[in-house]
This record gives C-alpha cells, sequence and structure tokens, in this order.
C-alpha cells in the first residue's frame, strides 16, 4: 500500500472489500490524504449443478465510509474483479502453486495484478 501511495501525487478514492486489515494499511499509507470506502458483499448458498462448481450468489453489499469524502455512488470492487477473473479461473484450475514464470504467456499480465 505504501508502494502505491508513493506513486500517486493526488488524492484519489479507494474501495476495499471488509477486511480490517486494509482500513490500518490505508490509513498508514495514505495518512488522511485519501477518499477511502469499504464494499461488504453478502453472499447466499450457490445454486445446486451436481458434478460441477458454481460459486456463490452475492445477495447484496454494504458500502461503509472509512475514511475522507468518497463518492458512495462509484465505490465499487468490479472493476479489479473483472480484472482478476482470468487469474482466478486459472488458479482455480491448474495455476494453484505455480511462480509466475510457470505460468502461461497469455496470462501473466493479469496474474501479476492479481498477485501484486
Amino acid at each position: 500500500m505504501e508502494d502505491v501511495a508513493a506513486r500517486l501525487n493526488s488524492r484519489i478514492q479507494l474501495t476495499s472489500d471488509g477486511h480490517t486489515a486494509y482500513v490500518e494499511a490505508v490509513e498508514g499509507a495514505f495518512g488522511m490524504e485519501i477518499d477511502y470506502a469499504q464494499l461488504v458483499k453478502q453472499h447466499g448458498p450457490a445454486p445446486y449443478s451436481p458434478g460441477r462448481y458454481s460459486p456463490a450468489v452475492c445477495k447484496g453489499a454494504n458500502r461503509t465510509r472509512i475514511q475522507g469524502d468518497p463518492d458512495m455512488s462509484h465505490a465499487s470492487a468490479s472493476y479489479v474483479e473483472r480484472q482478476t477473473l482470468p487469474c482466478s479461473g486459472l488458479a482455480a484450475r491448474d495455476g494453484v502453486g505455480k511462480t509466475l514464470s510457470e505460468l502461461p504467456p497469455s496470462i501473466r499480465p493479469s496474474a501479476q495484478l492479481w498477485c501484486a
């Protein structure tokens, strides 16, 4: 988080999931110079599909202002979730335990962002 903060020269809005460690990390890296919100999703049971993994269904989400003045209409994690989707699928399928250099070249850029 400190690396990201050091690369930015203007105030940003940041949204994270509800992991409590993020609150301290964001405050430590950005101080009071950030508009920060958390988005916590509530998941329900996955639809039954025999012989196939089905992810849990998102039943709703709560947005919470943590620091500064975030525009809550833009508090979203969808951009990052979409970017990491190929890598998440790879990890579930055949990427578990592999280093970045062992992954297929076509997905390395997504994996590097996801693992950063």
